[in-house]
């Protein structure tokens, strides 16, 4: 199903090197593949590998992701768009120790002090994030627990380096040399996240590859002596494209500010989460402010990012050298040789900044007095499936 391209699925490249599957017995399955691939088992580890029913998948065909039916000790009831999804327990699971909560209903709260007031009240039992202005006081909470690990995640800015103004690398370099990533984290997020040069968080082993893990210090004499060279003494200007949201706007708007410094004006440009894609994907911006969400292997941070013409690679960005080191590092089987592969590559995205890395997000959960078993995993998906509820 996620190798048919007509059906569309959002994780053919994660598994399009996949050759065939064959039936070993009962409990095995042999998978084949087109050439070595390292990453796979992490791959089939994350939402490319969340099992489905071949029954549902072929009766509904795309309409599965309306009436999904998976794999867990709980069943999908109903969704109501902008209110809430609700699953319950599923009986029949061959897990017994598994599905100890009877419903589990998840509702939408896009204002964060409202989302923290209903579980304070006892209208839920978790929340995903929190404002960071709350995290000081969460951890002394007497009742609510607060959770708090690395995430997966990269924020930052795409850079369209296929049309001007950034087709030019120093312009790229002199918005970089602009930005003060400790103090924009500081100002805006606190300490709900870190200063980021790569797409390599704290939670991956690939982390501490230098160009990753060093975070460049504001330059302003940099960031001028690279607009003079490109001929722009005096500055430029280009549109940054955000979403809409309170933090969006702030990062935007710090940014903004910091690069007007060198004499760098940013336009700054609202539009809506759908429309952003779309643009991305078409290559029509100069600059967007827009992260990923992160896989738990280093690959699926990276490859299709910034391989020629891949799938993400929103700044229709091309390197021969990067693309041969991306593909080496699926093939190659020790961390450290991945870990050097990865190396170089960094070394080359940090000269030619097709995107600036601006911060890794850390995952919060907050948990109600009830909510017993919660298990957190750096992805910062809700898994329930051994928690259950005290009365």
């Amino acid at each position: 199903r996620m190798l048919d391209k007509s059906f569309g699925s959002p994780r053919f490249n994660e598994v399009n090197l996949v050759t065939g599957v064959t039936v070993v017995d009962p409990y095995t399955v042999r998978i084949s593949l087109e050439k070595p691939y390292s990453p796979f088992l992490a791959v089939l580890s994350d939402r490319a590998g969340m099992m489905v029913s071949p029954a549902a998948a072929q009766k509904l065909g795309k309409g599965l992701a309306r009436e999904p039916v998976g794999a867990g000790p709980y069943k999908f009831v109903e969704k109501r768009p902008q209110e809430r999804i609700v699953l319950e327990r599923f009986d029949q699971h061959w897990d017994k120790n598994a599905g100890n909560i009877d419903r589990i209903i998840y509702r939408p709260f896009t204002d964060e002090n409202a989302r923290l007031a209903n579980l304070r009240a006892g209208e839920l039992d978790i929340i995903d994030q929190v404002a960071p202005t709350e995290v000081p006081k969460l951890r002394t909470d007497p009742v609510l627990r607060l959770l708090e690990r690395s995430g997966l995640e990269w924020q930052g800015v795409w850079i369209m380096v296929a049309g001007p103004p950034f087709n030019n690398k120093l312009l790229r370099q002199a918005l970089n040399a602009t930005i003060d990533r400790g103090t924009l984290v500081n100002v805006v997020f606190g300490e709900t996240a870190v200063p980021a040069n790569g797409p390599f968080p704290p939670a991956l082993f690939t982390y501490d590859v230098p160009a990753n893990s060093r975070i460049p210090e504001r330059n302003l004499d940099l960031a001028r002596q690279k607009l003079r060279d490109a001929g722009m003494p005096s500055g430029f200007s280009f549109t940054l494209k955000i979403t809409p949201g309170r933090v969006a706007q702030q990062v935007a708007q710090v940014i903004q500010s910091m690069a007007a410094d060198a004499g760098i004006k940013v336009n700054i440009e609202i539009v809506e989460f759908g429309a952003i894609l779309s643009q991305g994907e078409t290559h029509k911006f100069e600059a967007i402010l827009l992260g990923w969400s992160g896989r738990p292997d280093p690959d699926g941070n990276i490859y299709g990012d910034f391989v020629t013409d891949g799938g993400l690679n929103f700044s229709a960005y091309s390197n021969p050298r990067v693309d041969t080191l991306l593909d080496a590092a699926r093939i190659l089987s020790t961390r450290d040789q991945r870990r050097r592969a990865y190396g170089d590559v960094m070394n080359i995205l940090s000269d030619e900044l097709p995107y600036l890395f601006l911060y890794w997000p850390k995952q919060y959960k907050v948990l109600g007095p009830k909510l017993q078993g919660f298990v957190h995993i750096s992805d910062g998906m809700m898994r329930f499936r051994y928690s259950w509820l005290n009365p």
